[in-house]
């Protein structure tokens, strides 16, 4: 089941910490304790020697890619990628399928990290970008991805599984099918998901699957995760460099998952990867996401009491305990202020690095208020923000 540790005591915690969707903190005590004993142990480069300890350091590395691909049912281990993070996973899987020409199909609330890089694609003409606005819900509207799929050749697809604005859980599975019926593939960005939807990358369909292993994994950071379809064909490498196999050769091996994975991994991160791994079944994270659904419904119906608008789901099954939300008369950023200096509460304001959400939802330039739950947060945290949010309100009528 999931891990459920104590906050650690000292000033420095007390904060009260509603960011999980930027990062899980704090981390669990067996992850913290699982990389420390690693380096100590085996901290060595992996693969580039025969002696005892780089052997030790490649079975690690390999355990980990084994059982992540089981975490997320990928079809083949070795195209389970490390990288630096999910946007380095999200570049190597775009530039490593897109070609000159290629027409591409973007969810209009996807993140920076697969926005940007498209946007330099198309903005150098390599590639035509098509963006898809979502249903008022927040939902992908499925009938238009169908039309626009319908229109013309698209080579890949694009979108978020969660938003990290709205919190919405999206029909990835019914996407998938929609862009294979049309010759197109599917690349999904469950940074907001992993550890904390049950993802079953076969079942799904999906033809690229990336995500980080700081967030809900709640790993260190430093470890971006793609796993690669069996079927998926790369034009080329991410990058290249040293692999520790084939150094005779000019260019990348083409064996996977070296074709990837140039260079020294975090192996502090993938050790604490591999313990987090063993805290997070599949089968335990439906009971902890219908808890922060419905932490999520009580703080929204309270903001809704306390005159403030709420953005994303209105119903629990399709959203994870991630709410946005402003309350007038504060901006997003004097709001989270207040929280954070008066209450000692840490949440996040602004823009959330989807601007393209927000001037969808008619919030931008200023954005919203997030609060975000993760695995230790405690039913005391969420009264105390309620609180909090309630004497906010209250103190500009009295």
């Amino acid at each position: 089941g999931i891990c459920s540790h104590h906050r650690p005591s000292g000033p420095h915690i007390m904060t009260l910490y509603f960011d999980h969707a930027a990062t899980s903190f704090p981390k669990p005590p067996e992850v913290l304790a699982a990389a420390t004993e690693f380096m100590n142990v085996a901290g060595v480069n992996p693969g580039r020697g025969s002696y005892t300890l780089a052997r030790q350091a490649e079975e690690m590395v390999e355990r980990t890619r084994r059982a992540m691909a089981r975490f997320v049912n990928a079809p083949l281990a070795q195209r389970v990628i490390f990288g630096l993070n999910c946007t380095d996973a999200l570049n190597m899987a775009l530039h490593g399928v897109l070609r000159p020409g290629d027409r591409v199909l973007l969810s209009r609330l996807v993140h920076n990290s697969l926005r940007r890089p498209l946007l330099q694609l198309a903005e150098r003409g390599e590639i035509e970008l098509r963006w898809i606005d979502p249903l008022p819900s927040g939902l992908l509207d499925l009938k238009a991805w169908e039309a626009a799929l319908q229109e013309e050749p698209v080579r890949l697809v694009a979108c978020n599984h969660v938003s990290n604005v709205l919190g919405t859980i999206q029909p990835i599975a019914k996407l998938a099918d929609l862009a294979h019926q049309h010759g197109a593939l599917i690349l999904v960005d469950a940074a907001q998901s992993a550890g904390v939807v049950p993802l079953d990358m076969t079942a799904m369909q999906l033809d690229l699957l990336a995500f980080s292993g700081h967030k809900g994994l709640q790993a260190l950071p430093g470890v971006g995760i793609l796993c690669v379809g069996a079927d998926v064909e790369f034009q080329r490498p991410w990058r290249e460099g040293g692999t520790g196999a084939d150094s005779l050769s000019s260019g990348q091996p083409d064996l996977w998952p070296y074709f990837l994975e140039a260079g020294t991994p975090n192996l502090s991160g993938l050790a604490s990867l591999e313990s987090a791994l063993t805290l997070l079944e599949p089968g335990s994270l439906l009971p902890h996401l219908q808890q922060h659904q419905q932490w999520r419904t009580e703080i929204a119906l309270l903001l809704k009491e306390l005159g403030g608008t709420v953005f994303g789901p209105t119903t629990r099954e399709e959203s994870i305990g991630t709410l946005s939300f402003t309350l007038p008369p504060f901006s997003p950023h004097i709001l989270s202020t207040i929280l954070d200096t008066s209450f000692s509460i840490a949440v996040r304001s602004g823009l959330h690095c989807a601007p393209e959400a927000h001037q969808w939802l008619g919030t931008a330039p200023d954005g919203t208020v997030r609060v975000s739950f993760g695995h230790s947060t405690t039913a005391e945290e969420i009264n105390a923000l309620k609180s909090a949010l309630t004497a906010i309100a209250q103190s500009q009528t009295s």
